[in-house]
């Protein structure tokens, strides 16, 4: 139990406010090591838990509770007023039946923080090692109480997993990736689509386009790597680059004997994935992290260092940084003169992270080292001493973070393979990293936005052809399955996919209508599948009286309410007769007169947004378009960001997009902004959200914009909370407002100057007075002028017009 939750559940049992114990927790470092014994001198915190108001409890009493109070005692401690005393001595006495009673509070601020001391460091409840699992030589429970975990049968032990080691058990961890399905169901479409000899087993790991791809920084849907600051690691580390610096060497492992140079580059991957971790990349060394140190020295920027000369034949690899706990080992091995058994058991240390058995290790190790002569490049002992302690910190930094080079290499051979699907069978990677995320809308969005731009076609699901997931349907599309569909259900999908195999693929809407039961597929259901296109294959074969078909989506959903109850007719069962087959059904239809509204939308009349809002809708992404292209032009002037990450933001910037939530709050911390409401607003652009903060002041200048799916261009700071970057709300303003532009100011670049374009502005300007400012840019010889203009203006599509027919470029920022 950490202190904010003894914070929490301590001042809950005593029925005290939730904003007045979330006020209290905010005075709580974001220090795991942080102790009650901190926090009693913490000025801050004190005060604010001594004038916390401790509630009176109340409580209905009737004959079946009252003999489980202490009256006698209650009323010796003055608990009880007189209205409550009297309730009870009449419940007691048969009087009354029941009564509620209120009883005074015996809590005070030295009884909380004296249970919370006490409770300090228990478990609050048992938890399970998600992928823990305990080898015994004998039967278990003659040596360890199990339990059964969660009532489904799984047993657990009830020993802690150090416990567990100590008494001489082999615990170990089988940990389940999910990229390794991915890799398996790609491999699987590979063999089907292009290789049926594929065999992921032989891939060489030497191959130019999955090494390119990573060193390229092509890393969205890549294991381990896809972060921003993982990313650009690995491309500093310049994998699959010539390594001009390096010594030759001869191969030590076992693998390298095998492989030879097929995986001199590939080795790289591995030292990034054990690099990437908190040790070596916050760890300072002379300047500079052992992250930097490895990149520069790998590219000849500065030379390869070591402790000492014989470092080099177990460093060379990792030109001098430590990078893996064998390295850790053979270190202890040089300098200690034990045997590598003896240096597994520091190293084992470090695995457990355990402080006070790292400590006695590292006591041990600094004792031994000083009795071994290690290096002949030993100057005396004072210089001897300097380079244990120099080893000693690095091992102790290493210890944060150390892969075995096992673990690492086992990591990157995941990382390689997911590469080279990428780089060489991009459809079937998309397609299995796609189902992969099955349930996951944001990040099957980020997969797909990366799809588009290696140009593979996203298909939206036909009912004729869509499997219940995503599927290839060619080497270069991919096809959107019937399970995205909101509101379908599983039970809907396999109906419709048992049908379909069972009884033929279905030549039209009302074919379908009938074979399916309307139970797993109604009418709002039927509308979800005529909007996301999932029957614009068969639209022909749907007849109606007048115009034999509907010829798109729109007339389709106009008229599926009509449709579906006409069909609800003919199929309904009246009496004992047998129900109708599907062609009786559809006789009926074509025969009868069926209110149908079938007014002909040519292709250009279709409103493609419409379109695109309604995939949205039914399946949480756009497909034919996105309602931003509409605002493509304004975009441009706003020079609004669409796909930046956050990482990469710059200090000032521009969000086009709409508004996709929004979060009101109100501030509960002492300050002149006390009880004043704030916001975190989310603006979705066509390729990601963003979310801002807006402060008081801010959010209440802007709440005329804030409104779902609202077109907005928020400006917005970098700023940083928690060590994350997170975006401060400026301001909000509408992309487009009735034909004016509510913005600060406006930018307009002449290319050459026409004093007769120049007036026609100026007068323009003088029609339209307003509160935007105006820059006029224009290059004067050698020179870049810019002029502010002496009025304001109501920036407008006229004005806009006039600059674009006179090939003037103008932005709401400066340009």
């Amino acid at each position: 139990m950490s202190v904010k939750t003894l914070i929490n559940d301590v001042l809950a049992s005593a029925l005290v406010p939730s904003t007045v114990i979330d006020h209290l927790k905010s005075f709580v470092p974001d220090d795991p090591d942080v102790e009650i014994a901190d926090m009693r001198k913490n000025d801050k915190f004190m005060s604010a838990l001594k004038s916390v108001v401790f509630p009176d409890m109340k409580m209905l009493v009737d004959r079946t509770n009252i003999s489980k109070l202490n009256i006698n005692r209650m009323l010796h401690t003055g608990n009880l007023n007189e209205e409550t005393s009297r309730v009870l001595i009449g419940i007691s006495t048969g009087a009354i039946q029941s009564g509620e009673i209120t009883v005074k509070s015996s809590w005070n601020w030295e009884k909380a923080l004296d249970i919370m001391s006490r409770l300090e460091g228990l478990n609050k409840h048992e938890s399970t090692h998600s992928a823990g699992v305990v080898i015994s030589p004998v039967v278990m429970e003659t040596n360890i109480p199990l339990m059964s975990k969660d009532g489904d049968g799984v047993l657990a032990c009830q020993y802690d997993m150090k416990s567990i080691e100590e008494l001489g058990f082999l615990k170990m961890d089988a940990l389940g990736l999910r990229t390794v399905d991915v890799n398996h169901d790609a491999a699987n479409m590979v063999r089907k689509w292009y290789d049926p000899e594929f065999d992921m087993d032989k891939i060489r790991f030497d191959d130019k386009d999955a090494l390119d791809l990573i060193r390229n920084g092509d890393t969205i849907g890549i294991f381990q790597v896809e972060s921003s600051g993982f990313t650009q690691m690995m491309k500093d580390l310049q994998i699959g680059m010539p390594e001009l610096y390096r010594k030759a060497k001869e191969f030590t492992y076992e693998i390298e004997k095998l492989r030879g140079l097929e995986i001199q580059d590939f080795i790289w991957i591995a030292a990034g994935v054990a690099l990437y971790r908190p040790g070596p990349l916050d760890a300072i060394v002379e300047g500079k992290t052992m992250v930097q140190h490895l990149i520069d020295r790998k590219l000849g920027k500065e030379p390869t260092i070591y402790l000492f000369p014989e470092e080099e034949q177990y460093l060379s690899d990792t030109y001098g940084v430590l990078v893996y706990q064998e390295q850790v080992m053979q270190r202890v091995r040089q300098m200690t003169g034990c045997t590598l058994g003896r240096a597994d058991i520091l190293r084992k240390a470090m695995g457990k992270k355990d402080p006070v058995l790292m400590k006695e290790q590292m006591d041990w190790f600094i004792e031994a080292a000083t009795k071994h002569e290690f290096s002949s490049a030993i100057k005396s002992p004072e210089h001897k001493q300097k380079l244990i302690e120099r080893a000693g910190d690095e091992i102790r930094t290493f210890a944060r973070y150390g892969f075995n080079k096992a673990h690492a290499t086992e990591y990157a051979i995941t990382v390689y393979r997911n590469a080279f699907f990428k780089a060489k069978y991009p459809v079937a990677f998309y397609t299995a990293l796609l189902n992969s995320e099955i349930g996951n809308g944001k990040r099957q969005a980020v997969i797909i936005r990366d799809m588009m731009k290696h140009n593979i076609n996203l298909l939206p699901p036909l009912i004729t052809l869509s499997d219940i997931h995503f599927t290839m349907t060619d080497k270069d599309t991919i096809r959107f399955g019937l399970a995205a569909i909101k509101g379908l259900g599983e039970r809907g999908v396999e109906a419709i996919i048992a049908d379909r195999d069972s009884r033929g693929v279905y030549q039209s809407v009302e074919e379908f209508r009938i074979r399916v039961p309307a139970t797993l597929c109604n009418k709002s259901i039927m509308a979800a599948l005529a909007k996301c296109g999932a029957f614009d294959d068969i639209l022909n074969g749907t007849t109606c009286r007048w115009c034999k078909q509907f010829n798109n989506r729109l007339t389709l959903v106009n008229n599926m309410d009509n449709l579906c109850e006409e069909i609800g007719r003919h199929t309904k069962k009246k009496g004992k007769k047998d129900k109708p087959t599907v062609d009786q059904v559809l006789d009926k239809l074509h025969n009868g007169l069926i209110d149908f509204d079938c007014t002909y939308y040519s292709d250009d009349q279709v409103d493609k947004i419409e379109y695109a809002n309604w995939e949205k809708e039914t399946l949480n992404y756009f497909i034919s378009a996105h309602p931003i292209d509409a605002y493509i032009e304004e975009i441009e002037r706003w020079t609004a960001i669409q796909d930046t990450e956050m990482e990469d933001l710059p200090s000032e910037f521009y969000i086009a997009g709409f508004i996709g939530s929004f979060h009101e709050t109100i501030i509960k911390k002492e300050g002149r902004n006390k009880g004043k409401a704030m916001a975190f607003v989310t603006v979705e652009t066509a390729y990601r959200s963003y979310e801002a903060t807006l402060f008081p002041g801010i959010y209440e200048s802007c709440m005329p914009y804030i409104k779902v799916g609202n077109p907005v261009v928020l400006k917005g700071k970098r700023d940083s909370y928690k060590g994350n970057v997170t975006i401060q709300g400026v301001y909000i303003r509408h992309m487009t407002n009735s034909g004016i532009r509510d913005c600060p100011e406006c930018h307009i670049r002449l290319d050459s100057v026409n004093m007769l374009d120049l007036i026609q502005l100026k007068s323009l300007f003088s029609q339209h007075p307003g509160m935007t400012k105006v820059f006029i840019h224009v290059i004067d010889g050698y020179y870049d002028m810019t002029v502010e203009c002496d009025t304001s203006i109501a920036l407008n599509d006229r004005i806009i017009d006039f600059c674009k027919i006179n090939n003037m470029k103008i932005a709401y920022r400066p340009i």
